[in-house]
């Protein structure tokens, strides 16, 4: 057996730090993937802004009925239909909406935010914000702002 050169031992480092290159690369381009879609998820889960757009289409159709049905189980044990109702129908409600924004509240799973600008007739646009939890499989809208 032959002694090793420095170049021998320059050579074996080299391909040491090449592989070594090459798996960090890999791992912290699979990490990166990883976090990127588990943020997308976490923004586009299924149902949230379906949830959001058919409470404002049901409002701004006076459509209390399914509006109340698409309100937390906390809030229609708190306010039977009976009692929240005339509150609505005392308003000038809204005309339209568009949805600007979903995103989770915090670093919470479990709770979305949907931010919507909100129209009425000879008023300027405004935003409200409306907290979202998934109920028995199901999305629905939780102390949303008055409308």
């Amino acid at each position: 057996m032959q002694p090793r050169t420095i170049a021998d031992a320059l050579r074996e480092f080299k391909g040491g730090i090449i592989v070594g290159l090459a798996l960090l690369m890999c791992c912290c381009g699979v990490s990166s993937l990883v976090t990127v879609q588990l943020v997308k998820e976490r923004r586009d889960t299924p149902g949230v802004r379906a949830a959001s757009e058919a409470y404002l289409t049901a409002v701004v159709n006076r459509d209390y009925r399914t509006a109340y049905d698409l309100l937390c189980e906390g809030d229609r044990r708190n306010q039977p239909m009976a009692t929240w109702r005339p509150v609505h129908d005392a308003t000038t409600g809204p005309t339209g909406f568009r949805i600007t924004k979903v995103d989770t509240e915090g670093d919470s799973w479990t709770v979305y935010t949907t931010t919507a600008e909100i129209t009425r007739p000879g008023s300027p646009t405004e935003e409200a914000v409306f907290n979202l939890e998934n109920q028995d499989g199901a999305w629905k809208v939780c102390n949303p702002p008055k409308l």
